[in-house]
């Protein structure tokens, strides 16, 4: 898989992640009111009007992070710390799918758990992939400016994620892990931006020195 094509993937990735939620308010502009104050994850409710176009985009920015997943571990090394960041990378775009698969459906308590259940597991594989690879960034990629910002996105998402659990946060309020999905796969497009904008390296063409060509 090419620079290129992962580059690709990884501004789709964020395009269609963007277009999915925000195209369901245009469609059914309702929905803002149905659905506020749950999380992103939640948004496939059963019986929802805009439930497939939302269920498709599951399926679709699960499926590109999936792949660009897979071509991080053809571009470099497959080694400790950034082995498992690759690792929880692609379990993010696996669960991300079954989002689509699997209906929010609220009749019991326990259904509601499961599905809870899933969305945090989601945030914690998808913070730990951004500081394990921003950690180990340059083994994978020469870019100072991708490492810092995956650092940074990941020590965001894990910030947010202390605030949710905190013990003076009482709301029930879906904002702040919202954000972090967001800033999550705001990442995938600003690596392929950086990848797409990247210079191919140069052709070296072997020159055989003068002493070698008289012998």
């Amino acid at each position: 898989m090419t620079d290129k094509l992962i580059g690709t993937i990884g501004l789709l990735t964020t395009i269609i992640f963007g277009v999915g939620f925000v195209g369901l308010f245009i469609i059914h502009p309702p929905t803002y009111l149905e659905i506020n104050n749950i999380g992103m994850t939640f948004f496939n409710l059963n019986g929802m009007k805009g439930e497939t176009w939302i269920e498709i985009n599951y399926i679709l920015v699960g499926l590109l992070n999936i792949l660009f997943s897979i071509g991080l571990f053809k571009i470099s090394d497959n080694k400790s710390v950034l082995l498992v960041g690759k690792i929880m990378l692609l379990t993010t775009g696996i669960i991300w799918i079954t989002f689509g698969l699997i209906d929010y459906k609220t009749d019991t308590d326990f259904e509601k758990h499961i599905m809870a259940t899933r969305a945090i597991v989601t945030l914690g594989t998808a913070m730990l992939s951004l500081l394990m690879l921003g950690g180990e960034f340059e083994k994978m990629v020469k870019d100072k400016f991708l490492k810092y910002y995956t650092i940074v996105s990941g020590a965001l998402i894990l910030l947010l994620s202390i605030l949710s659990l905190s013990v003076f946060m009482f709301s029930d309020s879906w904002i702040r892990a919202n954000i972090s999905w967001t800033i999550y796969f705001l990442w995938f497009g600003v690596f392929g931006i950086r990848f797409l904008q990247k210079k191919p390296a140069p052709n070296i063409v072997f020159m055989p020195a003068a002493g070698d060509v008289l012998k």
